[in-house]
């Protein structure tokens, strides 16, 4: 994974949902070109990563995490979530 994991993964789930840098912007309150920097690597504000987050319904491990198995189901509970990736990789 490259270094800029956040760029990264946000350009992943936004070109999942067929959205434009522009319109990931605007949907979310930020200015025109906002998502485009984040892409290419400048750290956004806590209050931004979080509406990222939230807008996308992942957890922020996931946009931060070099770890793919992270889930991206809404499982709260960290013990079931474990158990969960453990019994998916017996397959």
């Amino acid at each position: 994974m490259p270094k800029n994991i956040l760029g990264t993964k946000l350009k992943k789930l936004r070109e999942e949902r067929n959205l434009s840098q522009n319109e990931l912007s605007r949907k979310l309150g930020f200015s025109e070109r906002y998502i485009a920097k984040i892409e290419s690597g400048v750290k956004p504000s806590l209050r931004a990563f979080k509406k990222i987050a939230n807008f996308f319904d992942v957890p922020v491990e996931y946009l931060i995490s070099e770890n793919e198995e992270i889930s991206l189901l809404p499982i709260k509970n960290k013990e079931l979530l474990s158990a969960f990736i453990e019994v998916d990789r017996m397959k």
